[in-house]
């Protein structure tokens, strides 16, 4: 083995090890595979998870088609940072709040992308805190009549304010203009459904 590469794989073993046992309460499996998330506060139980595909990304063949399973993944995968919002005219970003933002939740990040089928999530109530208690859940639906928006838009500060209420909070992306609600003939022709213009 290289000796840079003997060198990186140490320092991954000896951060592994060094790891505290909290850390353990930062991650969750789900049908897809194991997710490692993020504290929002200072409580160990104020835990989020971001940029969890919900859905294949929506690209080639399967642009313009109903939403298909996410693929497992092996190991764990960072849920630390929204995923890509998806993509919509510039004027749905705006510098000034962005930045102001950036400095309230650092992990906020604004890019666009087609693969941006997301969604986060907040609890201060993990699985085997209370196993046998089902919690009120609020998903949280970006507005931008169908044009614009995302995930981590103005609503986010209060993903964590509810969580630490009790609630399981959660928001999503979804298509956008013309990638989202393009009705078309030929569009409709191809669906099972018989009808185009929601995706």
């Amino acid at each position: 083995m290289k000796p840079h590469l003997l060198l990186l794989v140490a320092c991954c073993v000896a951060f592994a090890a060094a790891q505290s046992p909290a850390d353990t309460r930062l991650s969750a499996t789900i049908d897809s595979g194991t997710l490692q998330g993020a504290n929002f506060g200072p409580a160990p139980n104020e835990v989020m998870f971001l940029g969890i595909p919900y859905a294949a990304p929506p690209t080639g063949e399967r642009r313009w088609k109903p939403p298909q399973p996410v693929e497992k993944w092996e190991g764990a995968r960072r849920a630390d940072a929204y995923g890509a919002a998806c993509p919509q005219k510039d004027r749905s970003i705006q510098p000034g709040f962005v930045k102001g933002f950036m400095a309230f939740q650092p992990y906020y990040s604004f890019h666009t992308d087609e693969d941006c089928l997301f969604l986060n999530l907040w609890t201060t109530n993990l699985p085997g805190d209370h196993p046998s208690e089902k919690l009120p859940v609020m998903v949280w639906i970006h507005g931008g009549s169908n044009l614009d928006g995302a995930s981590q838009g103005p609503f986010q500060p209060m993903g964590p304010a509810l969580a630490r209420k009790g609630v399981l909070v959660v928001s999503i992306n979804y298509r956008l203009g013309v990638l989202g609600f393009m009705a078309h003939p030929a569009l409709t022709a191809e669906s099972p459904h018989h009808s185009s213009g929601n995706y």
